[in-house]
């Protein structure tokens, strides 16, 4: 648990490994309880593995670690502009536990899917 966030830390947001899909899970659940919808869960590992984990993924996950502490996560896939006649990104979910809120680099964590176009 981070006691100061004001101090210097080190941050880095990296795509989620698939040996990590119950730490993607455990933040889904959190994201859950955090909208007041702890039941309404129904991803499994099974399903988690067979999407954002399968050989050729639709829909993708990113970590953030602090300090070498998983913080957060963004759930993302890409979308069409038919009108633009570009690739875009629909951020699904974006969730960093209570203990993190409040950092300067929540915002880089939006943009890291940018990255993947």
């Amino acid at each position: 648990m981070v006691e100061d966030i004001t101090r210097v830390c080190a941050m880095n947001i990296r795509p989620a490994r698939r040996d990590e899909v119950g730490i993607v899970l455990q933040l889904i659940h959190d994201l859950a309880h955090y909208e007041k919808a702890p039941n309404e869960v129904e991803a499994t590992e099974k399903e988690l593995l067979e999407t954002i984990f399968s050989e050729n993924p639709q829909v993708f996950c990113d970590l953030v670690e602090v300090d070498g502490d998983i913080a957060g996560m963004a759930i993302w896939f890409l979308n069409y502009s038919t009108w633009q006649g570009k690739h875009g990104i629909y951020l699904e979910d974006l969730f960093v536990k209570p203990e993190f809120r409040g950092w300067i680099w929540k915002g880089s964590l939006i943009a890291a899917p940018r990255q993947n176009l």
